[in-house]
């Protein structure tokens, strides 16, 4: 996953919707849109609620992972 996606999953995890990820990333709602469905396709998922399911299930585990080891 490249910095950039990262960056979109901790801020969608954080509940914020395509354009305050889009303005927090000083990026486009547009170019929101394509890192997130790039997340979904490596992730074999199918919407933003399994993303975040994705990455929630080891952290619910172990409380104490940080999101940025939940995917490594």
């Amino acid at each position: 996953m490249t910095e950039r996606e990262e960056a979109v999953v901790r801020l969608l995890f954080e509940g914020q919707a395509n354009k305050e990820i889009a303005a927090s990333l000083e990026i486009s709602e547009h170019t929101v849109k394509e890192h997130l469905k790039r997340i979904r396709k490596k992730l074999n998922v199918a919407n933003r609620a399994g993303i975040v399911a994705h990455f929630a299930r080891p952290l619910l585990r172990n409380p104490e992972k940080k999101l940025r080891r939940a995917y490594r």
